[in-house]
């Protein structure tokens, strides 16, 4: 029972990781949502390297698993970068040279962590502190080690600046969505490192994977209530915003994706006060006859005042 308590947390940190991935794969053509995902995998990694360095009883397999979770730890930080810079519509990417000098840093990391076994010499410190119900694995870290951390926080800082300027200037809709994913980045950062370096509840090194759940909670309030990846935020700010012409985007449930000052001004309800809501529900509480979708020509007069009246068109 106390082995399935200690994983449990790290075991559904790795499926609301997976999970919200698919989610956001799904989604893929819109700006950022793919390395979104791809840094959702990426932390699924992380977490599952971990979970078998608990269960790893030798030093050498403890040692193993703690190298491996270095490919999370990249794929991670480099797809949140890809994600912010997508996300906020900075053009052009990245060139080739760029990338080959981008990924110098986990290539080398990564290569030496995982040859260990061979040359011995990140990992001469390692041992094992006992402890219930898995003793953790400690050692000193190496320049190679700092060099991998160093990467993590430059990439995850840069894409958090962008996004942070991003929500700053962007609509109420945009400023949630952003707001969402600092949050979901903050977390493992901020917090992961106050334990690591400050006071440490837990019996275990590294409380990232940890972390991640409750991050991904972050996340999936960003995918689901404020429909992150839904809206495209550039082409929302300079098109949908400005249009005469109200307009309300629903997903294939029916339910309120956004909704633009002029539809806004119509139904007189703020966005924040119907987002997710059905369409029927808002009708009803604003009192709009909906036109019937199935008619030759979907679309309705409404009256909404004695010299008020507007025309709805379902597409």
């Amino acid at each position: 029972m106390t082995w399935f308590l200690t994983l449990l947390p790290y075991v559904l940190s790795m499926a609301v990781s997976l999970s919200l991935a698919a989610y956001a794969y799904r989604r893929r053509s819109v700006p950022g949502a793919q390395p979104f995902a791809v840094s959702l995998v990426g932390q699924a990694l992380w977490a599952f390297g971990y979970i078998f360095e608990l269960l790893s009883k030798s030093l050498p397999a403890k040692i193993g698993w703690d190298s491996f979770q270095y490919i999370g730890f990249f794929v991670a930080a480099l797809g949140v970068l890809v994600m912010a810079r997508q996300y906020v519509g900075k053009r052009p990417p990245f060139s080739r040279r760029f990338w080959l000098l981008l990924l110098f840093v986990p290539l080398l990391v990564t290569g030496a962590t995982l040859s260990e076994p061979v040359h011995h010499l990140l990992r001469r410190s390692a041992h094992i502190v006992p402890g219930e119900p898995a003793g953790a694995l400690w050692y000193d870290f190496t320049g190679v080690d700092i060099l991998g951390l160093a990467f993590l926080y430059a990439t995850n800082i840069y894409a958090m600046a962008l996004l942070f300027r991003h929500g700053r200037r962007g609509s109420r809709l945009v400023r949630r969505q952003t707001k969402a994913l600092l949050l979901g980045l903050l977390t493992p950062l901020v917090v992961g490192n106050a334990l690591v370096f400050g006071y440490d509840p837990f019996p275990q090194r590294d409380p990232a994977p940890l972390l991640f759940l409750v991050g991904g909670l972050f996340y999936a309030w960003g995918l689901f209530r404020t429909r992150l990846f839904d809206i495209m935020p550039v082409a929302r700010a300079v098109v949908f915003e400005s249009m005469t012409d109200g307009v309300v985007v629903v997903d294939p449930q029916a339910h309120i994706v956004d909704i633009n000052p002029a539809a806004s001004a119509i139904v007189g309800l703020p966005l924040q006060s119907i987002l997710g809501d059905s369409v029927q529900k808002v009708a009803a509480t604003a009192r709009l006859t909906l036109p019937d979708e199935r008619s030759a020509a979907p679309v309705s007069e409404i009256t909404l005042g004695p010299n008020t009246r507007h025309w709805i068109e379902t597409t």
